[in-house]
């Protein structure tokens, strides 16, 4: 149901227009809030790298806010699911930059699955060949394929 673009607080036009008897459930959401901030302390002019940590430790605040709030109510509403960590993508030289962001979106998703006992899926460890890309955030053939691949293999645990 992912629509390109959406960050966590569009997720529920999607599970609104999901099927009414879905059985598997997986929620993968967290990328482009990610970078949507990323890009923002890229650009913004800062004195001391504790203002940049500052700027971002106000956003994954609010990412959590929303995240936890969208994982106890799908917990409420759908029998079997599973959440999916942001995956580092293909960013080259900037790397290092994206990749510190997205350790702290994780570790909300991580933490948040945990209070809920939500089994997760660590895309960082499936995604992680430049090949699985298309280019710098979109899976590749072979990166859809790596993902349905697990999908279904734990659908059918």
């Amino acid at each position: 149901m992912a629509a390109d673009g959406d960050r966590v607080t569009d997720i529920w036009s999607q599970v609104d227009r999901g099927p009414a008897d879905g059985t598997h459930h997986f929620l993968s959401v967290g990328g482009i809030d990610a970078l949507t901030y990323v890009d923002l302390l890229k650009h913004q002019p800062t004195r001391r790298a504790g203002e940049g940590f500052a700027m971002l430790g106000e956003v994954v605040d609010g990412f959590t806010g929303w995240y936890r709030h969208l994982l106890k109510r799908l917990t409420k509403r759908v029998e079997w699911l599973q959440v999916c960590t942001i995956y580092n993508g293909n960013f080259g030289p900037e790397a290092p930059i994206v990749n510190s962001a997205i350790r702290l979106f994780n570790d909300v998703i991580q933490h948040a699955a945990g209070d809920h006992c939500v089994p997760v899926i660590e895309l960082r460890n499936l995604l992680n060949r430049p090949r699985h890309y298309a280019d710098s955030i979109v899976p590749s053939i072979e990166g859809g394929r790596v993902l349905a691949e697990e999908m279904v293999r734990r659908a059918r645990g």
